[in-house]
């Protein structure tokens, strides 16, 4: 906190216009929208909250009366990815060709397999890079680790960490690239050329974009994915009547649903 604050300020002498002043520097410098803006003011209140407990503050946490800046932006709409879109980015994925640049083979392959992980099992990118082929076992994959960076982490919430359904357009993808890694038994599903966990914001950036782009198909991102996710079909209640109205966005998905056998 102290690079943003204008004076020094001990703990127990910050107030909540303290805490108002460094939001608002953070929307300032930074552009830090509304959501950002909750997120900050979410650790600040935790460090206080900390403190009192630790018994290094006995006044009221100052945070929570703090308000954020009027000028900060609302959240834009989130683009959630639709079934059809996923199979054109697919498609893409393994037919497209980029003109004076040679994407090779096995790193369109770790792209869709990134793009199924997301979409059809739900995961969020740093529990697609977590993904280990010991956790999966044909039918269903044990979610139980999230990826940062370098760093190995648990699931962002615990309600995330079990066991999620793998219907048969992902066990095909995954079945294609355990083949092409040498059919590995353990470690990451999703690994780049020294066996560690792949990372996708250079996978994004020098595959995916490029072959959607030449498709001219939009690319939204990885949690794209997520919010459109294939999962919402409540596949383990064999709830009939939730995939029909999910499938009448996609005959594909209902196809590929029906396909699938049903894990009790």
């Amino acid at each position: 906190m102290a690079p943003r604050l204008k004076k020094e300020v001990s703990l127990r002498d910050f107030r909540t216009v303290d805490a108002a002043n460094l939001l608002a520097d953070l929307h300032r410098t930074y552009g830090h929208g509304r959501e950002m803006l909750k997120k900050s003011k979410a650790i600040l209140s935790s460090i206080f909250t900390l403190a009192r407990n630790l018994g290094a503050l006995d006044q009221p946490n100052p945070i929570q009366g703090t308000m954020i800046p009027k000028k900060a932006a609302k959240p834009t709409d989130l683009h959630a990815a639709s079934p059809d879109e996923v199979m054109a980015i697919l498609d893409a994925l393994e037919n497209a060709k980029v003109e004076d640049k040679k994407i090779p083979q096995e790193y369109r392959l770790k792209a869709r397999v990134a793009v199924a992980l997301q979409f059809f099992a739900g995961l969020r990118p740093g529990e697609a890079r977590g993904a280990r082929w010991e956790d999966y076992d044909g039918k269903r994959l044990n979610v139980c680790q999230s990826v940062w960076h370098t760093h190995t982490t648990t699931t962002k919430i615990e309600e995330s960490a079990k066991f999620v359904p793998v219907i048969g357009s992902l066990a095909s993808i995954l079945a294609d690239v355990r083949k092409a890694d040498g059919n590995p038994s353990t470690g990451p599903i999703l690994r780049g050329s020294s066996g560690k966990p792949l990372n996708l914001e250079n996978l994004s950036k020098r595959v995916v974009a490029p072959l959607l782009k030449a498709k001219e198909l939009e690319w939204h991102g990885w949690y794209s994915l997520r919010r459109g996710a294939c999962p919402r079909i409540p596949l383990r209640q064999r709830d009939f009547c939730g995939i029909r109205a999910w499938a009448q966005q996609s005959v594909t998905i209902l196809r590929m649903c029906l396909k699938t056998p049903f894990s009790p």
